[in-house]
């Protein structure tokens, strides 16, 4: 992050999409057994994948963070 208008001068933030359906775990049943496991694997996963996005948007505000206090 600089003041020149370069890659090298820019930081990329880009945003998970968080709607249920997008996470794969629309249509979750809970009705037999079998299901519920099905389910809680489903939302393991996107508790995974929102948890990696809040670790990767938390990095990207640091660097922020990190070239305010250089400047």
């Amino acid at each position: 992050m600089g003041t020149e208008n370069t890659a090298n001068d820019r930081v990329t933030v880009s945003l998970i999409n968080a709607k249920v359906s997008s996470l794969g775990f629309s249509g979750a049943s809970i009705k037999a057994a079998s299901a519920a496991q099905a389910a809680l694997g489903s939302l393991n996963t996107a508790i995974d994948k929102v948890g990696a996005a809040r670790s990767e948007l938390g990095a990207n505000e640091s660097r922020l963070d990190t070239a305010i206090q250089s400047n």
